[in-house]
């Protein structure tokens, strides 16, 4: 799978069995040009169903500064959800898998890594998985 962008490699064999990828860009952003908010899966006819979701997981994941399954996984536990403990519209958040914080050394939250389109442990995973083969790149 590639991201349209930078051409990285993020899963290979997964674009075969599940479709394509398309990085996606935040509308009206004031950042740097082109910044990419997330990959989502297409189905085979080049459809992407999934944006909407990588929008409302980074909202989850900027707004508590984990990962979005730690936030579905602690609110399950709890037996609430964002809407219930938080107060948080549906419609703009959702704690389902698939979307990592990205800090600064600092530990500066800067941004969020996003995948949709898989059942969300597999989305989870499968961004840990691209986020570790990165960060043992670059060490």
């Amino acid at each position: 799978m590639r991201t349209r962008r930078r051409g990285c490699s993020l899963a290979p064999g997964l674009v075969a069995a599940r479709g394509s990828a398309r990085a996606l860009r935040r509308p009206g952003h004031r950042g740097a040009p082109g910044r990419e908010d997330g990959v989502l899966l297409v189905d085979g006819r080049g459809h992407a169903r999934h944006a909407d979701w990588v929008r409302r997981k980074r909202n989850t994941v900027e707004l508590q500064a984990r990962s979005s399954y730690a936030v579905g996984l602690a609110l399950g536990a709890e037996g609430s959800t964002l809407q219930d403990k938080m107060g948080l519209p549906l419609r703009d958040y959702a704690s389902h898998g698939g979307s990592f914080p990205l800090r600064s050394r600092s530990g500066l939250l800067w941004g969020a890594v996003t995948v949709s389109g898989l059942p969300q442990r597999e989305d989870h995973e499968l961004v840990a998985a691209v986020l570790a083969k990165w960060l043992r790149e670059l060490a």
